[in-house]
């Protein structure tokens, strides 16, 4: 079954809720490839429906920022793309992790009002689990859309690419552009340690055939 477009009324459509003390996971390149400037940790970005855009991103002047509950969900939805098929490992260069530093967001209270695509509730207004992992980013940022409209506040669902056991993913609504700090009450900013050195991370990623290669013997995807 596929999903369907968003209904007309989702005011009552199922929510979630960050319990206090949840962490979850962003990763973004520290410093502008062009120009070398430091960027802001979180990005709110905005759609036309074009495929190469973001699953749920908001048109403007509203966007959408990801984050997951695990990180190693971060880095293989965003090198995914880059990394070749074939064989038992997928390879990437160590210099690609360097570039990057993992974002923290903390729920310093119980935070509601996230629209949980995973629910079973949700099957009823027309959601499959394609909505999840479809190429078609028309139908999934008209969901995004409607969802925002109804008054909620971001998006839970399911990474396309997760570790077991590891969770999925949150999509944060607020204004379009760079952010230091999530604009949503009860959600705060946390560390934002390097990631080519966290032992945990690399072994997670070693367990699900990806590797990197230390800058010697650089390939990298990015």
């Amino acid at each position: 079954m596929r999903s369907s477009d968003p209904p007309a009324d989702l005011i009552d459509f199922p929510q979630t809720a960050w319990v206090a003390g949840h962490r979850a996971h962003r990763i973004y390149r520290q410093t502008d490839p062009l120009t070398g400037a430091e960027r802001a940790p979180l990005f709110f970005s905005t759609g036309t429906g074009a495929a190469h855009e973001g699953r749920w991103d908001l048109p403007e002047p509203d966007g959408s920022c990801y984050l997951a509950d695990h990180v190693a969900i971060c880095v293989l939805e965003v090198l995914a793309p880059d990394l070749a098929p074939g064989g038992p490992r997928r390879r990437a260069s160590e210099t690609w992790l360097r570039q990057r530093r993992r974002f923290e967001v903390v729920a310093t209270e119980n935070v509601t009002g996230h629209a949980d695509l995973d629910a079973d509730a949700a099957f009823g207004y027309g959601v499959a689990g394609d909505l999840h992992t479809t190429d078609d980013r028309a139908l999934t940022q008209r969901w995004a859309a409607e969802l925002r409209r109804h008054g909620h506040t971001g998006i839970r669902a399911h990474a396309r690419t997760p570790p077991a056991g590891s969770g999925g993913t949150w999509t944060l609504f607020g204004p379009a552009g760079a952010a230091d700090a999530p604009p949503n009450p009860g959600l705060a900013a946390d560390a934002t340690p390097t990631l080519h050195d966290d032992a945990g991370l690399l072994r997670r990623l070693a367990d699900h055939g990806v590797e990197f290669l230390p800058v010697p013997n650089d390939v990298d995807a990015a």
